[in-house]
């Protein structure tokens, strides 16, 4: 006779059981359905959810980016007006001079004069600087470039010069007072055309402060993480000023 030890019989009743069959019969027949349709309701939960969040961003950024838009094409349009000035490209055309006439002194005065009025809630300040006298005219300093606040914004603009008549990039800059500001600027040739040489420049300095304040809830951190970045990729803006 074959001797069965107590695991050989433990193991057989566990399995042969009727309560066990009817248990397992119990958990295929109603808990796994049960389970399958909640894991399903689980996964379409997380999935409009997911696509409630979606339709938040995309909302988000659509809103922005028409205040964005239509600020930017202001902008654009103001930097063109001003580099097609007849009196911008009289300055930007004058020799450098030892004393200036009372002409070139009348001209800057209206320039100067012109600048301040376009100046306004999201545009900081407006640069008009002549490679010819090496002089720089501004809403806020008229001096030779040397003695001007900001100079960073030159090397970069002649170097797209070369192929573009218009450009729009990001940069910190220090203002009058010495502090770094964020900067969406738009600089334009003077005169506005690459086949006539590069006489000067017309530079757009737009604060960044105004799209902070349109993206974030005032008193509140932001929910989102929000970048305005050029076709190259070049980050243009975002709530990390570095």
């Amino acid at each position: 006779m074959k001797k069965y030890n107590i695991r050989y019989y433990f193991h057989n009743y566990r399995f042969s059981s009727l309560f066990l069959k009817n248990f397992l019969t119990i958990l295929l027949v109603l808990y796994l359905p049960l389970s399958l349709t909640c894991l399903g309701i689980s996964l379409y939960l997380q999935n409009a959810w997911f696509s409630e969040l979606a339709s938040a961003a995309h909302d988000s950024v659509a809103s922005v980016q028409e205040v964005v838009d239509t600020v930017q094409t202001n902008v654009s349009g103001a930097c063109i007006n001003t580099a097609s000035d007849p009196s911008v490209s009289s300055f930007v055309l004058t020799k450098k001079w030892d004393f200036p006439s009372y002409d070139i002194v009348q001209n800057i005065q209206n320039i100067i004069r012109s600048l301040t009025i376009s100046c306004g809630e999201y545009i900081d300040s407006i640069y008009i600087y002549s490679t010819n006298n090496d002089y720089l005219l501004s809403n806020t300093q008229s001096s030779t470039l040397a003695s001007f606040y900001d100079q960073d914004w030159l090397p970069f603009c002649e170097e797209q010069a070369k192929s573009l008549s218009q450009w729009t990039w990001g940069r910190t800059a220090m203002t009058r007072e010495g502090q770094a500001v964020s900067y969406i600027s738009t600089a334009s040739v003077v005169p506005y055309s690459l086949t006539r040489g590069t006489d000067g420049y017309v530079v757009v300095n737009m604060s960044s402060d105004w799209l902070a304040q349109l993206v974030k809830q005032r008193g509140s951190a932001p929910l989102e993480e929000f970048f305005i970045v050029d076709r190259t990729g070049l980050v243009l803006y975002s709530f990390d000023p570095k």
